[in-house]
């Protein structure tokens, strides 16, 4: 193994170990209390995507350094990373859902549709 190698094996190693945790953090905080978070469904989705990057991370580390040397143990560890990419999108739809949605064009009771003009804004706060 080269230098570099080894050093890319060790940065790698420390990238495991600090999703590692996160993952443990914010596993914690869900575990602890879900009722003062603003998302708990997003930060639940967002916990379930740091624990299956974490899996898929460590299964990468470990073929990377041959404790699992068939080829299986890499298509694994590359179809985690796919699910971690969908759970992903299912975190960042939980935190945007109610920014992406159209149907309801009101704000605060007005119908943002019946304004006349778009006098007012910041500099008549």
């Amino acid at each position: 193994m080269t230098a570099v190698a080894a050093l890319a094996t060790a940065l790698f190693g420390l990238e495991v170990v600090v999703i590692l945790a996160c993952t443990a953090v914010l596993a914690w905080l869900v575990a602890r209390d879900t009722t003062h978070l603003l998302y708990p469904e997003g930060i639940r989705w967002l916990a379930a995507t740091l624990a299956v990057t974490a899996a898929a991370t460590t299964l990468d580390l470990c073929h990377m350094t041959g404790a699992f040397g068939s080829a299986a143990a890499d298509v694994i560890a590359e179809a985690t990373y796919a699910v971690a990419a969908a759970f992903a999108v299912g975190s960042m739809w939980y935190f945007a859902r109610d920014f992406v949605r159209t149907e309801n064009r009101t704000f605060d009771g007005a119908d943002v549709r019946d304004r006349e003009s778009d006098d007012g804004g910041f500099e008549d706060a």
